[in-house]
């Protein structure tokens, strides 16, 4: 999944499927959004210390990592797409496309040589 390699950013908007309490499969590396009595934590589960607390952390270094007890869990939602406006800068999309521009001109010299 491309958001679970890129990270989330501000603002951006989580579609995530329930986790069953009952037996949470949690996997590392992967969002989940943590709801607990005081708070809605979303972080990627760094690492599972035990089979009752996590290590997770922010895709924001900004934010250092943290332990969990999954007893604080109300509800666990696994993170499953992500809707965001954080596109790459025009400049960049202009040189991509500039490059293949220049990609599809040389094949097409290459073809046109080949027919002489």
């Amino acid at each position: 999944m491309q958001h679970q390699q890129q990270g989330l950013r501000h603002q951006d908007v989580i579609l995530c499927r329930r986790v069953d309490l009952a037996a949470p499969n949690l996997r590392v590396q992967r969002i989940y959004a943590f709801v607990t009595q005081s708070k809605l934590l979303v972080r990627r589960l760094a690492e599972r210390i035990s089979a009752t607390h996590l290590r997770l952390r922010a895709d924001n270094p900004d934010y250092g990592s943290e332990e969990f007890a999954l007893e604080q869990a109300l509800e666990i939602w696994e993170v499953k797409a992500v809707f965001t406006t954080h596109l790459r800068p025009p400049s960049t999309m202009e040189e991509r496309l500039t490059r293949l521009e220049r990609q599809v001109e040389e094949l097409l010299t290459r073809l046109s040589e080949q027919e002489d």
